[in-house]
């Protein structure tokens, strides 16, 4: 594998398991996340992600996991009630499961006010804090205040129906918020495939396709817009529609996309400071088509 590709995936995918279209229950999901931790591409791996309220679960289910099979890693919780959750999550952290510790919680805000509250709720818990916000009218004040309390931001790229994808303007209005005030993004939803390009959006049998982005595209084009927002804003917005996987060339000094070059350090620069993963029911769907680019 080229290196320019290994520093866009390594820890990139965050397993939402339990979500839709696969919606596992907790046990399978759990059993999961623990084979691709043993596996070849543990290195592309990033956080278990969890609903609050099935920490329990999750914890009962880890434990039942032979002691070889848990292997240190890292938790992100979905919580609605941060202050009331803030508890219960140093409580998990200091019990005996620290293999899987948790290091990150995620949240909705709709408002300023709301975003304030949390970054008030989460102060001192030393947890990363990412708030997904509506990327529509306009997230410019949400990034703002994300920004003003040292938080990271979220956008949902999809769904199980086509409207839940959002327009490409607003995906590219939010990263290129983001990067001009520092704020660290990730994304979720819609992303099981590194080109952009019609798929099934669930895996019912007969379901319906729909277009889904390629989260090499989302990534790359926000790599576009971090050499200058404003220059690279045509550019970003051609790789984020592209649908030709041949068009994206990983070398061992960086990636190129028709004629445009991102170095490794480039890369390796977006995804500590600009994006850094994405959730994703599957882990093996999109580890697994990468190969497309080697």
């Amino acid at each position: 594998m080229q290196k320019s590709l290994r520093i866009l995936l390594t820890e990139l995918v965050d397993y939402a398991g339990l979500f839709p279209p696969a919606g596992l229950d907790m046990p399978t999901a759990v059993r999961n996340y623990a084979d691709y931790l043993a596996g070849e591409q543990a290195w592309a791996l990033g956080r278990f992600v969890l609903p609050m309220a099935q920490l329990p679960a999750f914890a009962a289910a880890w434990t039942q996991l032979p002691a070889q099979a848990q292997r240190p890693c890292a938790l992100s919780v979905l919580s609605s009630t941060p202050v009331a959750d803030l508890p219960k999550i140093a409580a998990h952290n200091a019990a005996d499961l620290q293999t899987a510790h948790i290091d990150c919680i995620e949240a909705k805000a709709n408002t300023v006010g709301e975003i304030a509250a949390l970054a008030q709720a989460c102060a001192g818990s030393g947890l990363a804090v990412f708030v997904e916000i509506p990327l529509v009218p306009d997230p410019t004040p949400l990034i703002a205040a994300l920004a003003e309390h040292g938080l990271s931001a979220k956008m949902r790229t999809g769904g199980v129906v086509q409207a839940a994808f959002p327009a490409p303007n607003d995906v590219l209005w939010f990263m290129q918020g983001c990067i001009e005030r520092n704020v660290l993004f990730k994304a979720t939803a819609g992303l099981h495939h590194p080109i952009r390009g019609d798929y099934r959006l669930t895996y019912e049998p007969n379901c319906a396709a729909g277009t889904m982005y390629g989260y090499v595209n989302v990534f790359l084009a926000a790599a576009m817009l971090a050499q200058d927002p404003d220059a690279y804003a045509p550019v970003a917005a051609a790789v984020l529609l592209d649908e030709d996987a041949t068009a994206f060339r990983f070398a061992e000094g960086g990636v190129t996309w028709r004629g445009n070059f991102v170095s490794c350090e480039q890369l390796a620069s977006l995804r500590q400071h600009i994006a850094r993963s994405f959730g994703s029911c599957s882990f093996t769907e999109p580890t697994a088509e990468a190969n497309v680019f080697m």
